[in-house]
């Protein structure tokens, strides 16, 4: 039986994964993550939570739950362990029954939902008079005659604007009238610069892509993306390792083990961060857009490490 806590213990740390990580993925307490490690088992809460905290703890591993069950000693049943548990533990399952809220509580709480409801429908009837109202003035003004006199133009104004109005170029003669769009033409160069297609200056050439490092804390080390205008991301597999990657937002994009010959990719372009948790650094390649990403730590030093790569592109 000790066997099985020593597997758990050792496929964790050959995924890179820390009582943290697991207690993150399972939402078991570390304590009980420490026991099953130990296979002390009476420091659990109660006999259900040996075996379900065993298969979660193994499904988070990718590992056969069923099998390490098995490895229970078969004439030692579970419920002999929870008789040694500290009173303590217990303890702590009773207070959580006691902890339930009580069905008067219930009823008062659905009683003070009720009554607040019962407020909310009292107040439709108003709220249908207001609106009422408001479309009654509404129409009164849209339509009412003395508000469409008001409103009417002037004739006389109308006619004065729709009148045929004089250009002053008319009363110049001919020639006059030649010389004056000379003038213009040399006072507005840009209209000139517009008919000649040798003026205009060519585009600038785009800025050329490039991927830096530029922090490194213990096994956490940042890049920027520069001058790109996508951000695609292949990571390749030379052997066994586990790696996730999470997008800006936190989300889990991918997770799980890949083996040798195994490729996962994702266009991010739409992303401005992205996350890449590596089990074994020393077996798994990343590319950039195709471009292979340089270690700043090496994978003899740091095995087990996170990628942060921020990506700013070109401005449109």
């Amino acid at each position: 039986m000790p066997d099985l806590g020593n597997k758990l213990r050792e496929k964790r740390i050959s995924l890179g994964y820390s009582l943290d990580d697991i207690q993150e993925k399972t939402k078991i307490q570390k304590r009980y993550l420490e026991a099953i490690e130990d296979s002390d088992f009476a420091r659990l809460p109660g006999s259900f939570y040996v075996r379900a905290f065993i298969r979660q703890y193994a499904e988070s591993l990718n590992m056969d739950a069923d099998e390490l069950l098995n490895e229970l000693d078969p004439h030692r049943k579970v419920a002999d362990v929870v008789h040694e548990q500290p009173r303590s533990y217990r303890k702590e399952a009773k207070e959580a029954v006691s902890s339930q809220p009580s069905l008067s509580r219930i009823r008062n709480e659905k009683e003070r939902l009720n009554h607040k409801y019962s407020k909310i429908i009292d107040l439709i009837p108003k709220i249908l008079l207001i609106l009422s109202i408001l479309g009654i003035v509404f129409c009164i003004w849209k339509f009412s005659p003395f508000f469409k006199e008001n409103g009417k133009e002037n004739p006389n104004q109308t006619q004065q604007e729709d009148g045929p109005q004089m250009n002053v170029n008319d009363q110049l003669d001919p020639a006059d009238q030649l010389d004056q769009n000379l003038d213009d033409t040399k006072d507005n160069p840009e209209d000139q610069s517009k008919d000649n297609p040798d003026d205009i200056v060519p585009p600038s050439e785009n800025v050329e892509a490039s991927l830096t490092a530029v922090k490194t804390e213990e096994n956490v080390t940042t890049y920027e993306l520069k001058g790109a205008n996508q951000f695609q991301v292949r990571v390749v597999s030379n052997g066994l390792s586990y790696i996730d990657i999470k997008d800006s937002a936190g989300e889990m994009v991918y997770s799980g083990e890949i083996t040798e010959g195994d490729e996962v990719s994702y266009d991010f372009s739409e992303e401005r961060s992205i996350q890449l948790n590596l089990g074994r650094s020393t077996d798994v390649i990343v590319y950039v857009n195709d471009e292979e990403l340089a270690y700043e730590i090496p994978p003899t030093e740091a095995v087990h490490q996170k990628i942060v790569i921020n990506f700013i592109p070109l401005e449109s």
